[in-house]
C-alpha cells in the first residue's frame, strides 16, 4: 500500500514500477488505486440498494392492493349489517370506525411483530460495517403511523360508496 498523488499518475507509476522491479524482478506489478476500489464498492452497494428499493416498492404495491381487496370484501360481506345499523341510527362515523377497527387490528399486530424483527435484522446487517447507524424506533413508529393513515384512507375510500347508499334499497334486495 503506497500513498501517492493521483494527479501525477505517470511519474508516480514509473517510480513505483522502478522500485518494484528493483525488489521483485520476477513478479509482475499490479497497480490499482484505492479510490477506484472504493468507487467500485459504492457502485455495487448502490446497485443493491436500488434493487432493494424496487422490491420494497413492489411489495408495498402488492400489500396495498391486497388490503384494498380485503376492505372491499369486508364491506361487501357486511353490507346488510352496515345498512341495518344505519336504519337503527348509527352514524356514518360509527360505521366507519367499526370497519377500520376490524381491518386495522391485523395490521397493528403485524406492525408490533415487525418492529423488533426489523430492528434485529437491521442490527445484524450493519454490524459488519466500520461506521454504522443505530436503529431508530421513533422513525419506525412514524412510518408505521403513516402506514395506518394510508390504510384508514383506503378503508374510507372503499366504504364511502356503501355509506352513501340508501339502506332501504340494499335491505329490500337481500
Amino acid at each position: 500500500l503506497v500513498k501517492g498523488n493521483q494527479v501525477q499518475n505517470q511519474a508516480f507509476n514509473k517510480a513505483i514500477l522502478a522500485a518494484w522491479q528493483d525488489i521483485f524482478p520476477e513478479s509482475p506489478l499490479e497497480l490499482s488505486y484505492y479510490e477506484s476500489h472504493v468507487k467500485k464498492q459504492y457502485k455495487e452497494d448502490l446497485g443493491r440498494s436500488q434493487l432493494l428499493i424496487s422490491f420494497c416498492i413492489w411489495s408495498l404495491i402488492i400489500a396495498f392492493t391486497g388490503f384494498i381487496g380485503l376492505s372491499t370484501y369486508t364491506v361487501s360481506t357486511q353490507l346488510r349489517q352496515i345498512m341495518i345499523r344505519r336504519v337503527i341510527g348509527a352514524s356514518k362515523m360509527e360505521i366507519l370506525k367499526l370497519l377500520m377497527k376490524g381491518n386495522n387490528i391485523g395490521a397493528l399486530i403485524a406492525g408490533i411483530i415487525a418492529l423488533p424483527v426489523s430492528a434485529y435484522l437491521f442490527n445484524f446487517w450493519v454490524e459488519s460495517y466500520a461506521y454504522r447507524v443505530s436503529f431508530n424506533f421513533v422513525s419506525s413508529i412514524g412510518i408505521l403511523l403513516a402506514f395506518f393513515v394510508v390504510l384508514a384512507t383506503i378503508v374510507y375510500i372503499v366504504a364511502r360508496k356503501t355509506l352513501t347508499m340508501n339502506p332501504s334499497s340494499v335491505l329490500k334486495s337481500e
